[in-house]
């Protein structure tokens, strides 16, 4: 029997192969305070084009590099504050 005439018993073989080669188990690397998050509570997490992740907290904004956090807190009454908020709402 050559294998180039029945092409359809190949298929099957081949999906089985495929299907084993794909990895099992999947790893979750959990990141809480002790990491230096600012809170266990997210609300957002974003992925942006230089690869940091970015967590939303209620504490604050936090920036992962993959090997520590960067926090970025609100500072109520600061000049910055201020000015963000005043262009935002001018038209």
């Amino acid at each position: 029997m050559r294998l180039t005439q029945y092409p359809l018993l190949l298929l099957p073989l081949l999906a089985v192969y495929c299907a084993h080669s794909q990895p099992q188990y999947l790893k979750f690397t959990h990141i809480g305070t002790g990491a230096g998050l600012s809170a266990n509570n997210v609300t957002c997490i974003l992925r942006d084009d230089q690869g940091f992740m970015w967590v939303g907290t209620r504490d604050g904004l936090n920036r992962y590099d993959g090997y520590r956090f960067t926090v970025y807190r609100n500072i109520p009454g600061s000049a910055k504050y201020q000015q963000q908020f005043r262009d935002l709402d001018d038209p």
